[in-house]
């Protein structure tokens, strides 16, 4: 049904509403109404069909209901795919993920999150290379990736998670072998961090019938979005995708470093 104070014009505008959608469709998750209005301009608001309204932010809360209701989740989907899809590259050109190694997500509702699939290619990712998937196992997981499970639980665990990567950065890796905590000595990297603990899985050979659970709660007991794994790689979430990937390069940069002085004070061979 109609949303009470919503005129339905349509505004032949395709680039601005467009233009609209891409700056709304993270805060609506959220409904941060507030920022919502500061962001929006004039032209923006008309696009977005409100109308007749004093902008109110309970009334400003129903318009938005209306709106997503009418265009649906597909193009935020979409855009989400756009966003991961682009990151996905440039993390694997980082060596963050090998060529079919990694797993990336998004949330796209409260039960439901994009994933890359099985067989993707990072150096390559295409929107066809993620698929959505719920997070009660379905014949879509056949096609997902293997940490699905993993990704699933951190969703249904813990709320501020909006994205999530699993990535081997080789020197954060490589760092966790012979060591059980990183101490930041540089700048950017003291900055960010205090000591982070390196987990040791023990056994990979039941790893993963463990990490779905082992994940999960290890973020919720030690109050912290990352988590290095002793020869295993970095799982880490966010609610932002740049905030996450930013301290993925300060932590990968900083371990770079430890293992450079290491080698210059004699501990360490060539790598």
């Amino acid at each position: 049904g109609a949303v009470p104070g919503i005129s339905h014009r349509t505004i032949n505008n395709d680039a601005l509403i467009n233009r609209s959608k891409a700056r709304l469709y993270l805060f609506v998750q959220d409904w941060d109404v507030g920022n919502i209005l500061q962001t929006l301009t004039p032209s923006e608001k008309m696009a977005l069909i409100i109308s007749n309204l004093h902008l109110e932010h309970r009334h400003f809360s129903q318009a938005l209901i209306y709106f997503w209701a009418k265009t649906g989740s597909a193009f935020m989907i979409d855009h989400l795919k756009d966003c991961l899809s682009e990151l996905s590259q440039s993390m694997f050109q980082n060596d963050f993920f090998g060529l079919f190694h990694g797993s990336i997500s998004a949330k796209t509702e409260v039960n439901r999150f994009i994933v890359n699939k099985k067989e993707a290619i990072f150096h390559q990712m295409e929107n066809n290379d993620l698929i959505e998937v719920g997070h009660n196992k379905d014949y879509r997981w056949k096609e997902s990736s293997i940490d699905t499970a993993i990704h699933a639980q951190i969703y249904a665990h813990i709320s501020d998670a909006k994205y999530i990567s699993f990535s081997m950065p080789p020197y954060t890796t490589a760092y966790s072998f012979n060591h059980s905590v990183i101490s930041p000595q540089d700048y950017f990297g003291k900055l960010e961090f205090s000591d982070i603990n390196i987990y040791n899985p023990k056994s990979f050979e039941d790893w993963y019938d463990r990490a779905s659970s082992e994940i999960p709660q290890y973020f919720i007991k030690n109050k912290t979005n990352i988590m290095i794994i002793k020869g295993y790689g970095v799982y880490a979430y966010s609610r932002d995708l740049h905030s996450m990937t930013r301290r993925l390069a300060i932590l990968e940069k900083s371990c770079r470093l430890l293992m450079l002085s290491d080698k210059m004070n004699g501990q360490g061979g060539d790598f």
